[in-house]
Formats: structure tokens, C-alpha cells, sequence
């Protein structure tokens, strides 16, 4: 196995954590960051929603997504974004360093709101909420739980045609 010596030189001048960086934006600009599924479960998957290919994390998300792009296309909100943000709790003791909500919301009057997609919580997602709470007090972050897609589900899989059940 030869590799040709320009990348050898090259990659020895890279530190590690570059290597891993350019790679991550290599793959997400490819497209190739996470493998597509095409027979997708409640996991996770690709899906278009909005014109835009996007990786969502479960079924409720892609769901969530599909009913942000009705409440867009109806006038309802400005816009929203698939995690475009990430908070880091530079101060923070534990562990947990930073957060990734899901959902990114800019409403008409130009002000953002977060909103997190949870079907359950375990000790990991309320220290994201909590950190956000004592870190970035000043964001609104709405919890979209199961009680939510309990209500809206039956109305929305007949106005939404590819709500997935």
C-alpha cells in the first residue's frame, strides 16, 4: 500500500484534531457524513424536507421539520433551521461542555426561539436543559414532547402528506 510522500509530508504537519475537523466538513459538504438509509426506522434517516436533504436524528424530528415547513410556507413563522447552533457551557463542571438543540425558529417579528424534540427524558437531556437554563438564560427553548404529537398527530398526518406514522 503506497500513499503518494505530498500527502505523507502533509498530513505530519497536521495536527490531529485538524485531520478530524477538515474530515467532518469533507463529509458533511459531500454529503457523506452519515450513511443514507433509505428504509428508514424511528431512529434516524434522510429525508427532503423544505427542498433540503437533511439528517434527522428520530421520525419525530423529520415529523417536527415537516410541520415547521407548513407553519413557513403558511406564513405562520419566518423560517427555522435544523441544528444550526451550538451553546457551550465553557463554565460548566460536569461533563456536559455543550448543546445542540434541534430546531432553530426565527419568527416574523425577527425574534428565535430553540425548540428540542423529546419523546423521553433521561438524566443527559435535563442537564442539556438545565444547562441552557443557567448558561444562556435569555434564549427561549420550547420542549416538544410526546403529549404534543399525541394531540397534533391525527390532524397533521391527513394535512401533511409525508408525515410519517
Amino acid at each position: 500500500f503506497i500513499i503518494g510522500s505530498k500527502w505523507i509530508i502533509k498530513m505530519k504537519c497536521m495536527s490531529r484534531n485538524n485531520i478530524i475537523q477538515k474530515t467532518l466538513v469533507s463529509r458533511f459538504n459531500n454529503d457523506t457524513y452519515s450513511p443514507k438509509r433509505y428504509k428508514t426506522t424511528w431512529k434516524s434517516g434522510w429525508r427532503i424536507v423544505g427542498g433540503k436533504n437533511i439528517f434527522f436524528r428520530s421520525r419525530w424530528e423529520a415529523n417536527y421539520a415537516r410541520y415547521l415547513q407548513l407553519l413557513t410556507e403558511t406564513g405562520v413563522i419566518k423560517a427555522w433551521e435544523h441544528e444550526p447552533h451550538l451553546f457551550v457551557f465553557d463554565k460548566s463542571k460536569t461533563n456536559l461542555k455543550a448543546y445542540l438543540p434541534d430546531f432553530k425558529i426565527i419568527n416574523n417579528d425577527n425574534s428565535v426561539e430553540y425548540h428540542e424534540v423529546k419523546g423521553w427524558f433521561d438524566e443527559r437531556s435535563m442537564a442539556k436543559i438545565n444547562g441552557m437554563k443557567k448558561y444562556y438564560p435569555a434564549q427561549k427553548l420550547l420542549i416538544i414532547s410526546n403529549d404534543w404529537f399525541l394531540e397534533n398527530a391525527k390532524t397533521l398526518k391527513n394535512t401533511i402528506k409525508e408525515w410519517e406514522c
